[in-house]
Formats: C-alpha cells, structure tokens, sequence
C-alpha cells in the first residue's frame, strides 16, 4: 500500500500536520525521535520561505489529495526558486520526504483515534503489508495483540523505520473472541548499536532491533500524550508529578561559547501604570498592538502572534507594567532559543521559542526579560532581576536558533 493522500483522509492527521512548526536543519540528525511531533523539517533545507513551501505542498497531499508527482512538481519549483542543492536524486528524496511526513502524520491521526475509542476497544495489533518487500522483524511481529497503554508500543508503534508501512489495528475484546485472538506475552526486546552519520562523524545508536534509528519512538504520543482516567489524573496532579517536563535539546550558553553576561538595552518605551483587572490589561495590550492582534517578524525569519484577548487572560495584573517593552523584546531580542521537552506523565513533547532581552531601567538596574512563543503564538513572559545567576541560566538553554 502506498502511503497517498487517500491513506490519510481524516482531520486528526491534518491537525497535527498543520501544527508543526518549520525548523530548519542542516542534516536529518539534527531533529531526533519524538521532537519530530513538533517539528516539519527537511535536511538541508535552511531557509524559512523553502520550508514553508515543503510544508505547504506536503499539506495539499493530505487536505487535497495530490499525489506523489504533484509533491515533485512542487518540489522542482521550489528548488528552482530558491536554488536548493540536495543530496541524493530527485526521485529518491521527493519519495522520503512525501512518504515519511504523510506515513508519520496517518500513524498519529491513528493514535488520537486509538486514544479516544481505548475504553471500547483497549488492544492494538501489529499489521504488516501481505506482499511486497517485507522486513523480517516486523513480519514477525505481525499479529501482536498488546494493550493501548503497554509500554511496547512507545518503541514498537509504527512507523519503524525509512518506508515502513506497517500499521495498527483497534481491537474489542468481542473482537478478539471471534477472530481467535489473545493477548499477546510481553515482547521480549533485543537491542542493537548502530552507527549513523552525522555531520561531525558517525555516532552509536542503540535501537530496539528491527527499529530504525530516528522511529524509536511512539509518533502519536509524542503528539498528544497518554490520556489518563480521572483518578490518575487527579493522582498525578496531587503528587505534583504532573508539573514535570524532560528537556530533550542539549546546550546552554556556556556550551555555546556565548557570553556571560546579556548587554543591557536602552528601552524606548517607558513604564506603564498599574492595572487591576484583565480587561484592563487587554485594553493596555490592544494600545501597544495597534489592535486585537499583530504578527511579529522574529530576527530568525519566523513570525509569532500576540492576541491582546488571550494573552490578557493569561498574564497577571502585576505584570502589565512592562508589556511596554513587548515589542522590543520580539524584534530586537539578545537571543533566541529553542527547546524540545517531554510531559514525563504522559510522554508528550512540546516545543517552546524563548526570546532574551535585557533592559536597563535606570542606572545601574536592569531586569531580563523572557518572552515564549508556541506553535506560531506568543504565549506569555516572565522577568528575572540581573541578580539571580540561576534562573538566567534556566532560560538560556537548548538549540540557539539566533543571536547577536
């Protein structure tokens, strides 16, 4: 079965396709496992416009049902326009790219459907392709019958590999009885290492065999999570396990060879006067926006939405006096950073833009501004005195996306 539009019809995938946001990379190895739930990437592809482009047409294959040939049209125009080299030959790299993100993006429209039906129908099984080529390990592990939840499926869950086809199945427990099937053991799960190549030479990979390295993990998850009954929630949530998240981007601006110290900006703004209510910081917010909303040009070529409403809802009273200072810190930050973190309760991945500017309030006072942006949105901001070394150590960490 080719991976074509009609595979993947339903909105769950559209959903999640449309909520990636564009990173560029410079080798498939820069983006790793479960950050791709977050991420539309292409290796090598650097400039925003020719991402945005990939993304577009990789879209069009699910919400209009191109093909194949129409991606490769789309691709041939856009390595024109923008004067793209890659590596590899056009069919071979057009077919990665269509397939993967259209095979990715069904398996997690198809693990937000299992998520929702698990009460009725609370077993997967594995299914492979019945002709063509066949790997010997998935074959293998054809007919595994496991609970929604077991842990299996957060390394087993396809894809599993470059052209992996293989699929899930919902399962009744009625359904099970009439066709003969039973809970499967617990799979028993060999590893290997592997060697993979990476533009500072190859690196050893340990992988569930059978697992490629980059699909060791479980794309729907990563997406949305796992979704818990009111009583574990309510336990998570009271032992404060629910609070924690995993940083998946390593670095940090030591490791970067950045400075030490964040210069401190002049403002052109000034200090607004305090406000009370939400409607107040709303009305504050929609002065410095010139309306509801606006879209703001990030240094690094992104773009990022502040709606004056929705922050308002968010943001506490006592902090309005600085919104003054939001457009500043947007188009003229010290820093951007990017981080990848996982939901350690559910094995959801986030990923969040952090935006860094220092502003000098009067002599000798100045105060670190942090702004973070999600999916495209502005979603809100803190401010940390100069004095405090280890919380400015916090926010200057991950993938640095642009800097002065």
């Amino acid at each position: 079965m080719k991976p074509t539009a009609e595979a993947v019809p339903f909105q769950e995938a559209i959903d999640h396709l449309k909520q990636k946001v564009n990173i560029p990379t410079k080798a498939w190895t820069d983006i790793w496992n479960e950050m791709h739930a977050r991420a539309f990437v292409v290796a090598g592809a650097t400039a925003e416009d020719l991402l945005s482009g990939f993304h577009a047409a990789i879209l069009s294959g699910i919400e209009d049902g191109t093909t194949l040939e129409d991606f490769r049209k789309s691709f041939d125009t856009l390595v024109e326009r923008h004067g793209w080299s890659y590596k590899g030959s056009r069919g071979w790299r057009t077919r990665t790219i269509y397939d993967t993100n259209l095979r990715q993006a069904h398996m997690t429209g198809r693990w937000r459907q299992v998520q929702a039906v698990k009460e009725s129908f609370p077993y997967l099984r594995y299914v492979t392709l019945t002709g063509g080529r066949r790997r010997e390990l998935h074959q293998r592990w054809r007919n595994t019958v496991l609970p929604v939840d077991h842990p299996w499926w957060d390394t087993h869950y396809p894809m599993n590999g470059w052209g992996c086809k293989c699929t899930v199945e919902s399962l009744s427990r009625h359904q099970m009885e009439k066709r003969g099937l039973t809970v499967s053991e617990d799979p028993t799960t060999e590893t290997e290492t592997v060697l993979v190549k990476t533009p500072d030479g190859d690196v050893p990979v340990e992988v569930p065999k059978g697992v490629g390295p980059g699909f060791v993990y479980n794309p729907g998850k990563a997406d949305m999570g796992r979704l818990y009954s009111q009583a574990d929630l309510e336990r998570l949530k009271a032992s404060g396990e629910w609070k924690d998240w995993t940083p998946l981007t390593k670095g940090d601006w030591k490791t970067l060879g950045r400075p030490d110290q964040v210069p401190a900006d002049k403002v052109n703004a000034s200090l607004h006067g305090k406000v009370s209510s939400i409607e107040g910081v709303r009305k504050e917010l929609e002065r410095i926006l010139g309306g509801k909303e606006k879209v703001f040009t990030l240094p690094d070529g992104s773009s990022v939405l502040v709606n004056a409403e929705i922050l308002a809802r968010h943001l506490p009273a006592d902090r309005a006096s600085f919104l003054s200072f939001l457009p500043e810190v947007l188009e003229d930050p010290f820093e951007i950073w990017m981080e990848f973190m996982r939901h350690k309760a559910t094995g959801k991945v986030a990923l969040r833009k952090r935006l860094v500017k220092v502003v000098e309030l009067e002599r000798d006072k100045a105060l670190m501004l942090v702004a973070e942006a999600k999916g495209g949105k502005f979603v809100g901001w803190t401010f940390i005195p100069m004095g405090n070394l280890k919380k400015l150590g916090n926010v200057r960490k991950g993938a640095l996306v642009w800097g002065r």
